[in-house]
């Protein structure tokens, strides 16, 4: 799907208004000022001149309905996992 944003903050809003939210990116000339967006958007990694990578293997839940790690691998909930 491809977005168009007024401004830099509406881009932002369109990212953070979405149930999903694994992986984005933010592609700037800047790199310094692309790490300050990246930090708020509302997602799980978020890539600087990068496209999205996620990995089956990674520990990952960035939403509120993904936090139990529910959608993780075997491999991934077994090296994410705690106990006492």
């Amino acid at each position: 799907m491809l977005f168009r944003a007024k401004d830099e903050g509406d881009a932002v809003r369109i990212a953070n208004d979405s149930p999903f939210g694994l992986g984005g990116s933010v592609f700037t000339s800047d790199i310094k000022h692309g790490a300050e967006v990246a930090k708020k958007i509302s997602t799980g990694m978020v890539f600087v001149n990068h496209p999205t990578m996620v990995k089956a293997d990674l520990p990952l839940a960035a939403s509120a309905a993904l936090a139990t790690g529910a959608n993780c691998s075997d491999s991934a909930s077994r090296n994410s996992s705690t106990t006492s």
